[in-house]
């Protein structure tokens, strides 16, 4: 899976042990690198499929100009996003100072080339080109995501929006209409059903991948 990664110009993060007392970042068995704060795990990175970075081909295919993004994580989306030629700066929203100083403290070579802000997404005001959220969580019932989504996007000047899960709202077992979504985030682009298919299908690739 990562040879189709690489047609697009992905690396992977890169990412090394880590336990502050709050923040851990170890090796698994089965998911490769977790990441987990205060025992409860938050994130995954599969070593084998690089499934994570799936979800966030959207994320790379949209971003234009200034990017800000929300939640950095282990920088799945921040390192590709650097490949990107159209991207001319990228910040990242994020609140947890434990996951910033571990970023810090392995020195990711990401760090030099973007803007980190050590903030809560929602409480955030700025302008930016486009406006990437990876920091509401999908066992939020869909009208809490989509409410979250546009509270903060209302207070971020942007032309064009993108967040995840958006993909499992319009795939999943009952799906949003598209449409419906743009009528209340008139900032998602204008995408054709090829393209809608294409961003479900590169999100839920995971399922296929073993």
């Amino acid at each position: 899976m990562l040879k189709l990664l690489q047609q697009f110009n992905y690396t992977p993060p890169h990412i090394e042990h880590y336990d502050d007392g709050v923040l851990k970042i170890e090796r698994g068995t089965r998911y490769g690198w977790a990441l987990t704060v205060n025992n409860q795990r938050w994130m995954t990175y599969n070593t084998l499929n690089h499934e994570q970075a799936f979800e966030f081909y959207s994320h790379y295919d949209l971003a234009r100009g200034h990017c800000i993004c929300t939640g950095l994580g282990f920088g799945i989306r921040e390192q590709w996003l650097l490949t990107k030629p159209e991207v001319t700066k990228i910040t990242v929203l994020e609140k947890n100072k434990e996951v910033i100083e571990y970023h810090q403290h392995i020195k990711s070579p990401m760090m030099k080339d973007i803007e980190v802000i050590h903030v809560d997404a929602q409480e955030y005001t700025g302008e930016c080109d486009t406006l990437l959220f990876d920091h509401v969580e999908f066992f939020n019932k869909k009208s809490d995501i989509v409410r979250l989504v546009k509270q903060c996007a209302t207070n971020i000047k942007h032309d064009t929006l993108w967040f995840w899960p958006l993909e499992l709202l319009i795939s999943g077992q009952q799906p949003t209409d598209y449409k419906v979504l743009r009528s209340i985030l008139p900032t998602l682009p204008d995408l054709d059903k090829e393209t809608l298919l294409l961003y479900t299908g590169m999100y839920n690739i995971n399922q296929h991948t073993v």
